[in-house]
């Protein structure tokens, strides 16, 4: 991406005039910065990465030169907006796995059979002992057994939003802790109410439980 302005820029000596280059290349080199923490962020939740080519849109040679440095800036505003975005909502997947086994919403009782029950998460199977990590910045809201869940471990975040890790065989962090997007806050397991080793995950929003599933891709 700064290459391609960094050629732009490069073209006449009447852009270099009213251009400030320096300020555009440390700008551009920022932004090429923030591109690749985005893309790292969005690897380590599981998510595709995002494609920055050509930014700018369409080539087009009556722009606007003196406005250079004010467009730089904006996509560096943006793209930072977004990585800050990403770390504090919960987004993406705890869990190194993809085989949803029960979804969110009534489905009918896993241990009898018989009846239906709602199930306000969704359950993620996978291998007992593997690491789940929370899927953003917060605070560890309860950490311990709790019920049916099992050994459980809640996160606050901002914009009034919780996650619950349920079922866990192990929990390495506790209650006050601050953590960061991406670290590991326990094993996965099969303690509570539980049919088998997977990770209920839920999402709460102003208190309410709401579909996680939302949550899982980034759009």
């Amino acid at each position: 991406t700064s290459e391609i302005y960094e050629d732009e820029i490069a073209k006449a000596d009447m852009i270099k005039s009213l251009v400030n280059v320096p300020k555009a290349q440390q700008t551009f080199h920022s932004i090429d910065e923030n591109i690749f923490r985005i893309n790292k962020l969005l690897k380590s939740k599981g998510l595709v990465q995002m494609n920055f080519e050509n930014m700018g849109g369409p080539e087009n040679e009556n722009i606007d030169v003196i406005k250079i440095n004010e467009l730089a800036d904006f996509y560096k505003e943006q793209l930072e907006d977004l990585e800050e975005t990403l770390k504090n909502i919960p987004i993406g997947n705890p869990t190194l796995y993809n085989n949803i086994i029960s979804k969110y919403g009534y489905r009918r009782n896993p241990f009898t059979g018989r009846g239906v029950e709602y199930h306000y998460g969704i359950d993620i199977k996978g291998k007992k002992g593997s690491s789940i990590k929370t899927t953003a910045n917060g605070i560890v809201d309860f950490a311990g057994w709790y019920g049916g869940y099992g050994k459980c471990v809640i996160i606050k975040h901002k914009n009034n939003l919780k996650t619950l890790y349920g079922h866990l065989s192990e929990i390495s962090v506790k209650e006050g802790e601050k953590i960061v997007c991406g670290q590991i806050i326990g094993k996965l397991g099969s303690t509570g109410r539980s049919s088998g080793p997977h990770l209920h995950y839920e999402v709460i929003k102003n208190e309410e439980k709401i579909n996680p599933i939302e949550f899982l891709t980034f759009h």
